[in-house]
């Protein structure tokens, strides 16, 4: 029994990775170098890796047989599955949330994140400010959300900025990267809403993860980067079909718009949300003729009551026409 007064580790680092032997020595790293008071344990799940991502981490969990519990994949799961498969492995009070391909730059931010829990029992989850690295040409971004001119509250609860959650744009909400949380929090979240972290319609893993840890509890931000995020050269070829543009746009759409059916909303608070996703998926649809996402998109969200505005509205009716949709690829930004 330590001075938490808990029983073993206290926080789990969760590190999920797949073919990123580049990558992954500096997020374990980053995650053993961690000053604490308090006993830590490294989880990782590696996805079945086809390049020898498996074996740098098995040599890890060799080296620190203490701190280290590998679980290896004999086929791959999906980014879904082995995220919340490992996750359930995390035997500490609190969850600590590293990609393979991110890491840490704070040796006390699990030092820090552990003491705010622990003063704030009504907390559930706390979070910092950032980096990016861009692998393009290996440029490091500073403080993204004063870059993006994001204003972020200390403290955040369900009540008084669900809003905000569902209408982020330009930056996550929470970046989970940076994120410390509340085990039984998060159990209590996936038990709950277990449909939510499996459906491997939606797009990533994350979202949901945040929208139901904050209806457990407020959150605290902190202004320290303490995290790099990575942003690999796939996303660039990723972002420039426009197919995989439309399917991502359109099943984030669908897993906000099904959060949104969860409780008692607000529609018309949901503007900037409908508004951007909507332009960018009927945008899409006419550029690829493809009308079929866009249809469904305007039925989901006329069923939930949102008025359409009328600049969705003439995108809606550019879709419907052949010859005004060849001049409205040739606009500049969509």
């Amino acid at each position: 029994m330590n001075s938490y007064n808990w029983e073993g580790p206290l926080v789990s680092v969760v590190i999920v990775t797949y073919n990123q032997e580049a990558y992954i020595s500096q997020a374990i790293e980053s995650a053993l170098a961690q000053k604490c008071s308090f006993p830590i344990e490294i989880v990782i799940g590696e996805d079945g890796s086809k390049d020898n991502t498996g074996k740098i981490c098995a040599d890890y969990a060799l080296r620190y047989p203490d701190i280290i519990r590998l679980t290896r994949n004999e086929t791959n799961k999906g980014l879904m599955d082995n995220y919340f498969d490992t996750m359930l492995r995390a035997r500490g009070k609190y969850i600590a949330d590293c990609a393979g391909d991110d890491y840490w730059i704070d040796p006390y931010k699990l030092q820090r994140q552990v003491d705010l829990l622990e003063n704030n029992p009504d907390v559930v989850l706390t979070h910092t400010n950032y980096k990016e690295l861009h692998t393009a040409d290996n440029r490091i971004v500073d403080d993204i959300y004063g870059l993006r001119h994001i204003v972020k509250p200390e403290r955040c609860s369900y009540k008084n900025h669900v809003y905000d959650l569902i209408n982020q744009i330009n930056a996550p909400f929470v970046f989970t990267g940076s994120s410390c949380f509340v085990t039984k929090a998060f159990l209590n979240a996936y038990h709950s809403n277990s449909s939510f972290f499996r459906n491997k319609e939606y797009p990533c893993e994350d979202f949901q993860l945040v929208f139901f840890l904050l209806k457990e509890g407020d959150f605290l931000y902190e202004a320290a980067e303490t995290t790099v995020y990575r942003i690999n050269d796939g996303s660039v070829s990723y972002m420039s079909n426009l197919q995989k543009q439309l399917q991502f746009a359109f099943s984030s759409f669908t897993l906000k718009t099904d959060l949104l059916m969860t409780d008692s909303f607000d529609i018309k608070r949901c503007a900037s949300f409908f508004e951007t996703r909507l332009k960018e998926i009927l945008s899409l649809c006419i550029r690829l003729k493809e009308s079929n996402p866009a249809t469904e998109a305007l039925q989901i969200t006329r069923d939930l009551g949102y008025p359409v505005s009328l600049r969705i509205q003439i995108y809606e009716w550019i879709l419907s026409s052949k010859t005004l949709s060849f001049f409205f690829r040739k606009l500049k930004g969509d």
